[in-house]
């Protein structure tokens, strides 16, 4: 059944409508004269085809609001209920006369049955108030309708649970991925670190470079074991002796490796082997100042005293045999000497004698008379006949009778040369290029 003022569905035994809160009241006649007349119940019986044909038929029907309520009579009965139908609509109700539906309502009729009559209410007949105690005979149209399954709901539910599951399982998953690759990070950048402490600079510098170099200190100890390396690689081309380039290496290194002291140990043995393969070459002076200058380096000072060449013994070292005589007697007097002297005879260009005389001793030697220079050297350390007394040595020309360079020898006269600075002597001296001596 239905609410007369809303039209909302009630249950069988409501006594009030549960949306807009009005009684539930019985279908009532009006009289004409607006008061409400008590239908008693009934018995609904099947009408014959002659009360069919004779009922009046109506095409539509006005539908007017509720007027204001009338003190309810004392004892109401429900209008009896025609016997069910397959599809009923509720009693139209009066609503206001100014107000008119457009789509005016029939009663349904059953199929191949026919229509029922309709007792419209007067406009100004006002709608009784219905008892507490009325009860309502239950139509078909009153069955609760159908609970919805909520079974689509929970499988909706399950649906969005299994999906955030998974969702979680796999952002869980990629937490604990990167925490594990993390960590191997950390424990490989650790381990290169000790590999690089350990001296393992070529190990250390590929796990370090297989890092990267944006992770913690990697560029750093990358920087370090490069260094580290190419200090080996020097140290392994010093050891093999090739000093060149090991003292490139060095000097390419940071300060931090404090390569200056190996530096010019390298040029040291770039100079050892300069001065070995002078002395080789028997260049003995330039020898000897190179090692010298290389003082206490590995054996220089032993190989400096190996350039020298012992100071020959007062003597005639070469004689020309063309210049042989017994006819002129020339001594070379150095006992007042502080120096050995190394004496060279000329005749024009050619070389005729080469006399050696230790400081304090002399020597007299024959020679055949003729035109002579006469030439001195004189020094503490001798290279041997090529070098003499070396580039620190002195080198002159004799001069005679007011500064010749050359002095005629007679037969039958003897000669004597002082190799020391004596008063009212005659022989003099003038400075002579160690190269031209």
């Amino acid at each position: 059944m239905f609410c007369s003022k809303c039209g909302t569905k009630i249950v069988d035994d409501g006594k009030f409508c549960l949306q807009c809160g009005a009684p539930i009241i019985p279908l009532n006649s009006v009289t004409p004269n607006g008061q409400v007349e008590q239908i008693d119940q009934m018995t609904p019986t099947e009408p014959d085809a002659q009360q069919i044909a004779s009922m009046p038929q109506v095409s539509s029907v006005e539908q007017v609001t509720p007027t204001p309520q009338v003190s309810p009579v004392e004892q109401v009965t429900p209008i009896p209920q025609a016997s069910p139908i397959e599809q009923s609509t509720p009693m139209p109700q009066a609503v206001p006369d100014a107000q008119i539906l457009s789509a005016p309502q029939a009663w349904p009729t059953q199929p191949d049955a026919p229509a029922p009559h309709v007792y419209p209410t007067p406009p100004d007949a006002p709608t009784p108030l219905a008892s507490p105690t009325l009860q309502t005979v239950p139509t078909e149209l009153d069955v609760p309708k159908k609970k919805r399954s909520k079974l689509p709901f929970i499988i909706v539910g399950a649906v969005i649970f299994v999906i955030a599951i998974v969702i979680a399982g796999v952002v869980i998953s990629d937490m604990l991925a990167r925490q594990a690759a993390a960590e191997a990070l950390a424990n490989r950048y650790e381990a290169a670190i000790v590999q690089m402490n350990d001296g393992y600079y070529d190990d250390a510098l590929s796990e370090f470079e297989d890092i990267g170099p944006d992770y913690k200190n990697t560029a750093e100890y990358i920087k370090e074991c490069e260094a580290n390396i190419d200090f080996e690689n020097a140290i392994a081309l010093y050891e093999s002796g090739d000093y060149e380039a090991a003292a490139s290496a060095f000097m390419l290194l940071p300060d931090t490796f404090e390569t200056t002291d190996l530096i010019l140990d390298c040029y040291d043995n770039l100079d050892y082997a300069d001065a070995v393969a002078l002395l080789e070459a028997d260049s003995r002076e330039e020898a000897y100042t190179a090692f010298k200058i290389l003082g206490d380096f590995k054996d220089s000072a032993e190989m400096a005293q190996s350039c020298l060449v012992p100071m020959p013994a007062t003597s005639v070292l070469y004689q020309h045999g063309s210049y042989h005589s017994s006819v002129v007697s020339m001594k070379f007097d150095g006992s007042g000497s502080s120096q050995p002297s190394f004496i060279k005879i000329y005749s024009g260009d050619t070389h005729v004698a080469s006399i050696f005389v230790n400081k304090g001793e002399s020597i007299t030697m024959d020679i055949a008379p003729g035109t002579y220079t006469f030439k001195e050297a004189w020094g503490d350390l001798w290279f041997g006949d090529k070098e003499m007394f070396g580039k620190k040595g002195s080198y002159s020309v004799m001069t005679f009778n007011e500064g010749y360079e050359t002095v005629d020898l007679e037969s039958y006269y003897d000669y004597t040369i002082s190799l020391y600075t004596s008063a009212g002597g005659n022989v003099g001296s003038r400075k002579e290029d160690m190269g031209s001596f």
